[in-house]
């Protein structure tokens, strides 16, 4: 009952970077991306049967990032990006009945966002390093899941909006 599936993509990426001076980089990339099912996203079908879910498909997308870094002669870093990813069959939960889940391929989905980097060494070997991220996930498709309509728009499930990172580092 296990079958066959093979999955095959080229993803070609591309990028422009402009140095306007020794300190600072401008930079434009886009690309293709390609990503299977998991093992786990594959462990079980839909309908109940017997076999792995060979009906998923692999999820593409199409990025697009715009950014800038600096580096002072100090060694002080600092990256900005903005960035956007278009995903098509984006992969996500169909359904959770007795600690099984099973997976559908839902459309299109889109994440947009900014980032923000700063690395600072300090006295010695003592570095600090921050960073930040605003992210908008969205679901561009409307599905179904477990019997609840999903609304293009919605906020993807399990992506936080902002995250933030502090390090010292010795």
């Amino acid at each position: 009952d296990s079958g066959r599936v093979a999955y095959s993509q080229t993803t070609p990426v591309a990028g422009l970077v402009y140095n306007p001076n020794d300190d600072t980089r401008l930079y434009l990339s886009a690309g293709r991306g390609f990503e299977t099912p998991t093992f786990s996203e594959l462990g079980y079908r839909a309908d109940g049967g017997a076999g792995l879910a060979l009906d998923l498909s692999p999820a593409t997308s199409r990025n697009l990032e715009l950014g800038a870094k600096w580096r002072g002669t100090r060694g002080a870093a600092l990256n900005v990006a903005l960035f956007r990813a278009v995903t098509d069959d984006e992969l996500a939960v169909a359904s959770n009945v007795g600690g099984r889940s099973t997976y559908r391929n839902i459309g299109r989905t889109r994440r947009q966002g900014v980032e923000l980097q700063y690395r600072q060494p300090l006295a010695g070997q003592l570095e600090l390093q921050l960073a930040w991220t605003w992210l908008q996930a969205q679901v561009r498709s409307p599905y179904l899941t477990s019997n609840t309509l999903v609304a293009a728009g919605s906020r993807l499930p399990g992506v936080p909006r902002q995250q933030a990172f502090a390090r010292l580092q010795w």
